[in-house]
C-alpha cells in the first residue's frame, strides 16, 4: 500500500495503489489525478463535484472517478459520523481496462450499493484486508478489475476525447501545485504557458469554477493549515513559508478561507486533524452537522 505524504491540487505521487477507510471529515478542493478512484460512503454525507456536476452522496453510495476527471469533496457530516472508504489504483495495474478508462467517461458516476452484484462487495472488502507490508500489486489489480467489470454496465459510459483546453488545464494545475508557495502571479503563469492573462483567467473561471487569486490563496492556506496542525513552527514563519509577505495578510486570507484566525485554528485543534495516511485540504471551513438523509444519490446541479 502506498501512502501519500501530501495532496497537491494535481495528485501524481501514487506508485501503485492507495486503500484507506477515512473517519475524518475530508475537505478537498477541485483536483485531478491520473488514476482511477472509488469512494464509498460507509457512514455520513458528502457533497462531491465530479466533472462539472454536483452530487450529494449518502450512506452506501459510491462515486467512481475516472482518471483526469476533476473532482472535489465537501464532507457534511462531522468526524463522529463519517467513514469513507477510498481506493485508488494506477492504470498500469489494470492493463485490460486502460483503454476504457482513458477514452470514456461515466454519464452516471454515482452508484448505490443495492445496484451492485455481491461480487463487487466481496472484492471491495478483500481490498480493505490487503496487508500493507506485503507486495500485493497483482492481487489489488485483480480485485479492482472485478469492481470495474461490475460497475461499467451501471455507469453508462460515454466516449471521451481530451481537448486542448483540458490538457492545458491539467498542466496549469500541476504547475501551480509545484510553485504555489513561490512568488507567482497571473502574469508569470500565463507567460510560462505562452497564453494571455485573459485566456488563463477564463480557464480558471470556466473550467475550475474559481478565480486565479482564490485558487492560489486556497492552495497556500491548505499548506498553512497542515503546518499549523503538524508542526510547532510559529505563525509568522508559517506565513512567510506559505508565500505571504506579512502576518497581517496571512491572517486575513486564513480567516477568509477557514473562518477562523491561524491562532484560533491551532488553539482549537481536536487531536490529529490530518492523518498520516491521507492529508486532506480544507478550503470550506466550518463543518455542518448532518441532517436526516435519504438513501439515493441525488444530482444537485447540472
Amino acid at each position: 500500500m502506498q501512502y501519500m505524504d501530501k495532496t497537491p491540487l494535481f495528485e501524481d505521487k501514487l506508485d501503485n495503489y492507495f486503500i484507506v477507510q477515512e473517519h475524518d471529515s475530508l475537505q478537498f478542493p477541485l483536483h485531478i489525478h491520473p488514476y482511477i478512484e472509488l469512494v464509498h460512503v460507509l457512514e455520513g454525507q458528502v457533497e462531491m463535484q465530479i466533472g462539472t456536476e454536483m452530487y450529494m452522496l449518502y450512506k452506501n453510495d459510491y462515486a467512481v472517478i475516472f482518471p483526469n476527471v476533476q473532482h472535489s469533496y465537501h464532507t457534511i457530516s462531522d468526524n463522529h459520523h463519517t467513514n469513507l472508504g477510498i481506493t485508488n489504483c494506477v492504470l498500469n495495474l489494470l492493463p485490460l481496462h486502460k483503454n476504457i478508462l482513458t477514452n470514456n467517461r461515466p454519464a452516471v458516476p454515482v452508484l448505490h450499493q443495492n445496484q451492485l452484484h455481491n461480487d463487487f462487495t466481496w472484492a471491495e472488502n478483500r481490498l480493505y484486508s490487503v496487508n500493507p507490508k506485503e507486495d500485493n500489486k497483482i492481487f489489488v489489480g485483480t480485485l479492482f478489475s472485478i469492481l470495474l467489470c461490475h460497475a461499467y454496465p451501471l455507469l453508462d459510459l460515454q466516449p471521451f476525447r481530451n481537448n486542448e483546453t483540458q490538457d492545458l488545464t491539467e498542466q496549469i494545475v500541476f504547475y501551480i501545485s509545484k510553485h504555489a508557495l513561490e512568488d507567482i502571479t497571473l502574469d508569470i503563469v500565463s507567460k510560462n504557458f505562452g497564453i494571455s492573462k485573459f485566456k488563463l483567467s477564463r480557464i480558471f473561471s470556466n473550467t475550475l469554477k474559481i478565480s486565479f487569486p482564490d485558487y492560489l490563496k486556497k492552495q497556500r492556506i491548505n499548506n498553512a493549515a497542515f503546518l499549523l496542525t503538524n508542526t510547532d513552527k510559529d505563525i509568522t514563519s508559517i506565513a512567510y513559508e506559505c508565500g505571504f509577505n506579512n502576518q497581517q495578510s496571512f491572517n486575513r486570507a486564513f480567516l477568509q478561507v477557514e473562518g477562523v484566525t491561524p491562532s484560533a485554528f491551532r488553539k482549537h485543534l481536536d487531536g490529529d486533524k490530518y492523518p498520516e495516511n491521507l492529508i486532506p485540504l480544507l478550503p470550506e471551513g466550518i463543518l455542518q452537522t448532518p441532517s436526516e438523509v435519504t438513501t439515493q444519490p441525488i444530482c444537485i446541479s447540472g
